[in-house]
């Protein structure tokens, strides 16, 4: 079976965490193919990954530490109800060089927890996986997406891990005249 190309990292946090962070280098947009002779000033941040958001944020001292130049503004719909923000064309680096060319983000007002924020619009172009085992939670991210995540199914492959397949389906299911259905025309196809 061929290796899939992607890109991950993982980050394992010290306790139950409450904010899922990790460090984000940002830059002036441009286009990685045939970057400029002298590159852009980068600035590595601390992110907060949220599915609450569609697009990606950065803090107006970001927006000047690189010396951005607004592409727009937009209105924004937060907890203190709706406000003008300008845009940015920036690039994205995540931990082990996963890199998003050309996204536009929203400025916001400095925030002490996060300088910068994961949204929708660059998540949705990978798998986030979020656990809590042991006590201390796990985020990994790869891209782009490879295949679905379903705890079900893993569930399901645990539990009839041992369940010969002519055998009659452990979860009692018949047929019309009241004959057991086996395993294999029942539940083995759901998580094959």
């Amino acid at each position: 079976m061929p290796v899939p190309d992607f890109r991950a990292f993982t980050v394992l946090y010290s306790g139950l965490a409450l904010r899922l962070t990790s460090d984000l280098a940002i830059s002036e947009a441009f286009e990685p193919r045939c970057p400029p002779v002298a590159l852009p000033i980068q600035l590595t941040v601390k992110a907060l990954w949220d599915t609450g958001a569609t697009g990606c944020v950065i803090t107006d001292s970001v927006a000047v530490s690189l010396g951005l130049a607004p592409t727009g503004a937009v209105p924004v719909t937060h907890a203190g109800g709706v406000t003008n923000h300008s845009t940015y064309m920036v690039n994205l680096i995540l931990p082990n060089d996963i890199q998003f060319a050309g996204v536009s983000v929203v400025a916001c007002p400095d925030n002490p927890a996060f300088s910068a924020i994961i949204g929708m619009n660059v998540i949705s172009r990978g798998d986030l996986a979020v656990t809590s085992t042991s006590g201390k939670t796990q985020m990994s991210f790869r891209v782009p997406s490879i295949d679905h995540i379903d705890y079900v199914r893993e569930y399901q492959r645990i539990l009839y891990a041992d369940v010969d397949p002519s055998s009659p389906c452990p979860c009692g299911r018949t047929t019309a005249d009241a004959r057991p259905v086996s395993f294999e025309h029942c539940h083995l196809p759901l998580i094959s």
